[in-house]
């Protein structure tokens, strides 16, 4: 005799609604990973997420000021520390001028980027690849950059600056390159150098002020001098030179 549901039967002879219910059992553990991982991936990434927004916490106001502070830091004079809010945390760079940010840098470095393909298709020289170098090469410096800076203060036994922080300061540089290669562009070969000697002292100037409150934040038991503290400022700023003058060749 042939079974009438034959015709309901698959492959492996399990009627039509078993293999339905076990595609039922698969879909609900499918789910349940799939809510598992983000709920991981949540509980990892709110935190960097909610970082990024205090650092990306700017006005327009801010980014003026901020760009005065950064172009003739030498007018600023006063306190450099950063403003704290009724619990004694930093306050976001909306509400404090000293609070490094995000915006900025990365706006810049994007702005930078650009500058040099508009500047080697100028030259007859544009490729695609112009941007990936000046990209890949940037963001290779600030890293080399970001090691020096915190094994600067892990060796003089610093509670290291948090990383955002040291990322924001690193990536100031770009407004500098801007500058630089802006008036490259717009006057010549000629105005290059007095503009990068002076957008590389004004960073210099910048970092070595702000970078102070850290070194000034080492506990009173730490053995290090202010000799030692000083010397890694001033190498901090001088070492914008070289990274300012290499990218400066794109």
């Amino acid at each position: 005799l042939t079974n009438p549901f034959g015709h309901l039967e698959g492959s492996s002879g399990l009627p039509a609604f078993d293999r339905l219910a076990k595609i039922s059992l698969e879909s609900s553990t499918a789910d349940y990973g799939i809510k598992a991982s983000s709920a991981i991936a949540s509980s990892w990434l709110s935190p960097i997420w909610k970082q990024l927004h205090y650092y990306f916490d700017v006005t327009n106001s801010y980014v003026v000021k901020k760009l005065q502070l950064l172009l003739v830091p030498f007018l600023s004079g006063g306190d450099w520390n950063q403003e704290l809010d009724t619990e004694g945390l930093a306050r976001s760079p909306r509400h404090n001028l000293h609070a490094p940010d995000l915006y900025i840098p990365l706006m810049s470095f994007i702005t930078f980027v650009l500058l040099t393909g508009i500047h080697s298709g100028s030259k007859g020289e544009f490729s695609p690849e112009v941007l990936g170098l000046a990209c890949s090469t940037s963001i290779i410096l600030m890293f080399l950059e970001l090691l020096f800076v915190y094994a600067g203060f892990y060796f003089m036994q610093s509670s290291l600056p948090a990383f955002f922080d040291i990322l924001g300061y690193c990536g100031y540089k770009f407004v500098a390159c801007v500058l630089n290669l802006g008036a490259k562009m717009t006057f010549g070969g000629e105005f290059y150098y007095p503009v990068f000697v002076y957008t590389g002292c004004m960073l210099g100037i910048f970092l070595t002020k702000t970078l102070k409150r850290y070194t000034d934040s080492f506990s009173e038991y730490m053995d290090v001098s202010t000799v030692t503290k000083h010397s890694f400022l001033y190498v901090v700023a001088l070492i914008q030179f070289p990274i300012i003058f290499f990218l400066g060749f794109y």
